[in-house]
């Protein structure tokens, strides 16, 4: 069960990275850059100038997180019928008031599980235009939103470190692959 969520969370990651690839610039193929931040020189140029970084489309890669927290809500709720996300506006205050905590969950759901999940939503920004570093705000922003709204058991510290260190790994490890690769 956890390795079919874990592949179809893959297959999702890849397909995000595909449309993002696509949409760039035919004439300038991705390469592997060690920072890619830095736009490559614009082959159309004879200057060699570099070419224009790609526009942040800061609603899509927000649309894309919140669709990224609420597929897994849904699937938790309504189809798995699990206690967690029996959420209310009363869980959601207690989450805001109550503070971090640390959770016991397993070691491939705090290792693994959320590194995956903080990995997509490194990608949601990533893939729109965003550098390494503007892409960590998003991850640690869609983490603190399902910690405090999308659970009904008290916000963990581990969880939020988790997704988004482990996240920003992970995310920028497929976004890296996707670019060789296409």
């Amino acid at each position: 069960q956890t390795a079919r969520r874990l592949a179809a969370v893959a297959l999702v990651a890849a397909a995000l990275a595909a449309q993002s690839a696509r949409a760039q610039d035919a004439a300038s193929p991705p390469r592997f850059r060690l920072f890619p931040e830095t736009a490559p020189a614009d082959p159309k140029r004879p200057d060699g100038a570099l070419a224009p970084k790609p526009e942040k489309r800061f609603w899509l890669a927000s649309a894309e997180i919140f669709s990224l927290e609420i597929l897994p809500y849904t699937q938790n709720r309504y189809l798995n019928h699990e206690d967690y996300a029996l959420i209310s506006w009363t869980s959601i205050r207690d989450n805001l008031q109550s503070g971090l905590s640390f959770d016991d969950d397993k070691f491939t759901t705090n290792q693994m599980g959320h590194t995956v999940s903080g990995g997509l939503f490194f990608n949601a920004a990533r893939t729109n235009g965003y550098s390494f570093w503007e892409s960590a705000p998003f991850v640690f922003a869609g983490s603190y939103v399902w910690e405090m709204v999308f659970e009904t058991q008290r916000p963990s510290l581990n969880d939020l470190v988790n997704t988004t260190l482990g996240g920003m790994v992970s995310g920028e490890t497929a976004y890296r692959l996707s670019q060789m690769l296409l």
